[in-house]
């Protein structure tokens, strides 16, 4: 196994790992909602960077706004796994938790 993909091996694990603890509810650290975004980003890739569709949007929000977890300020966020309301709008990836 190369050095490349053993890098690409333990990625894989650490976004793994983040997106099984934001599912349990866990709060998660600075370092595991940068790799569930590493996730999110491979994930947009694997779509063709494609946007998802209006009513997905939509759909997306209601369901994040009517989270307990969601957190208004500073900045609209999911107060568990970090979120951002940008994420909605990529077409291909899922909410960590599993709500959508």
């Amino acid at each position: 196994m190369g050095a490349r993909q053993g890098w690409r091996e333990r990625a894989r694990w650490r976004i793994w790992e983040a997106g099984h603890r934001a599912r349990l509810g866990f709060p998660l650290s600075l370092r595991e909602k940068a790799w569930l975004f590493v996730g999110a980003m491979l994930d947009w890739r694997g779509v063709g960077f494609a946007l998802a569709e209006r009513r997905e949007r939509e759909r997306r929000r209601r369901i994040c706004e009517a989270s307990p977890c969601w957190k208004r300020k500073p900045v609209p966020h999911c107060g568990v796994c970090g979120c951002l309301p940008v994420k909605l709008r990529l077409g291909g990836v899922g909410c960590p938790k599993g709500k959508w």
